[in-house]
């Protein structure tokens, strides 16, 4: 929700100026919001409000990255490229 100010929130295919009083949601996968930047003179204040849920991953579409995150800190997740996917069987014993 934009409680003051006008950030700008990016699409997959663009951008759209926000104002106070909108709120807005950011859904799960490439189809969603993708950033939230201001980038006017005035100031901007957002509050976010998540459904965190651990385990959880996410995906950066634009930098072909994915996380996976199995706990509270900062050094209880991963982040990987999708280029260096395995295949499952990979490295198990057969």
């Amino acid at each position: 929700m934009v409680v003051s100010g006008r950030p700008t929130l990016r699409y997959p295919n663009g951008e759209h100026e926000l104002g106070p009083g909108d709120c807005i949601l950011f859904p799960s996968g490439p189809e969603g919001a993708h950033q939230l930047v201001n980038t006017s003179e005035e100031s901007a204040r957002v509050l976010f409000v998540s459904g965190f849920a651990l385990p959880r991953a996410a995906v950066q579409p634009d930098s072909e990255k994915l996380m996976i995150r199995w706990g509270p800190g900062w050094d209880e997740s991963l982040w990987f490229r999708r280029e260096d996917a395995a295949d499952y069987w990979d490295g198990e014993g057969t």
